[in-house]
């Protein structure tokens, strides 16, 4: 804990978006286990309730419901948590129909969209390293994918319209008051979600409820409520320290994870051309955390020397 809290802010942020990316990682695995048995939209519902069920002693433990819920962006809070609505649909459809590495190579599509939103939305300044580091994950994905030796199918067209989706809302929490409680976060989101995804279960017919005695499901619903918990409350902490648009860049990391539990849980056996891909894409990712390295010293640097200037006068 103390070689945390002596990291910079942005050292932080970093380690916050590697977490939460990680864990993101195996959730994906519970969501596609359980997708076997349920549909997506019970699927949904069902992980939302898990999630509910862990969240409320944190909030509790926390300071209770008043408190982290004080906000004053509320609708910036209701369209973060519409925009994850529709990417965790197409995500949880995607996962049934496609390997864990296919689908992220898709995903890792984000950066490019964050990067174009972020400097036209967030008037963020992209520098040229950085472009460059998501050019080169870029091509990694290209190499992966092999763009026209892989048919379009309802699960790829799913998990494009969902990078669209995560960019938009990864976007939209730099819109949202930096006072707001993190827990905010994931309180709006399962408030918003939750009776949507009732709804449309109610009305497909299916219970709205999981069955508990399945031990076959249960256990991945259980992981999965509380790994999503520890990932919704870890991203939104690392978008208010670091930059979007390198939050969006650290998504190449999930790749590794994806090829690992791919193989071991679902026998996908990742080929050549997958592999040589994402060895280019982590690169991509470990250069784009190198040069925010590079850039927070300079920073820093900067400020210690205006400070000392200050002084001198």
């Amino acid at each position: 804990m103390s070689l945390f809290l002596k990291l910079s802010p942005k050292g932080q942020g970093l380690l916050y978006a590697i977490l939460a990316y990680s864990i993101f990682a195996f959730t994906d695995v519970c969501l596609k286990v359980t997708t076997q048995i349920y549909d997506p939209f019970s699927v949904a519902l069902y992980m939302n309730i898990f999630t509910i069920l862990f969240l409320i002693p944190v909030v509790l433990f926390n300071g209770g419901f008043r408190k982290t819920m004080a906000t004053k962006s509320l609708k910036f809070h209701v369209l973060r948590a519409l925009l994850m609505l529709g990417n965790f649909l197409l995500g949880i459809y995607a996962l049934g129909t496609l390997p864990l590495t296919t689908l992220y190579v898709i995903i890792f599509c984000m950066p490019f969209i964050l990067n174009i939103l972020a400097v036209f939305l967030l008037k963020e300044n992209i520098s040229v390293h950085r472009w460059a580091s998501i050019a080169i994950g870029f091509i990694g994905v290209l190499i992966a994918l092999r763009p026209g030796y892989t048919p379009i199918s309802l699960g790829i067209i799913a998990v494009i319209i969902a990078t669209f989706t995560l960019a938009f809302a990864t976007i939209s929490v730099r819109y949202i008051d930096k006072k707001d409680h993190w827990l905010s976060y994931i309180i709006y989101l399962m408030l918003t979600q939750t009776p949507i995804l009732a709804l449309i279960v109610m009305y497909r017919g299916a219970p709205l409820l999981p069955d508990f005695t399945d031990m076959g499901t249960m256990p991945w619903f259980i992981s999965a409520g509380i790994l999503y918990v520890a990932a919704l409350s870890l991203m939104p902490q690392a978008i208010q320290k670091i930059d979007a648009s390198i939050v969006g860049g650290l998504i190449y990391l999930v790749f590794p994870w994806g090829i690992l539990y791919g193989y071991f849980i679902f026998g996908d056996v990742a080929d050549l051309w997958t592999l040589v891909g994402a060895a280019i894409i982590i690169v991509g990712g470990s250069y784009l955390i190198y040069r925010e390295k590079i850039e927070a010293s300079k920073l820093k640097e900067i400020e210690e020397r205006n400070i000392d200037h200050g002084t001198t006068h």
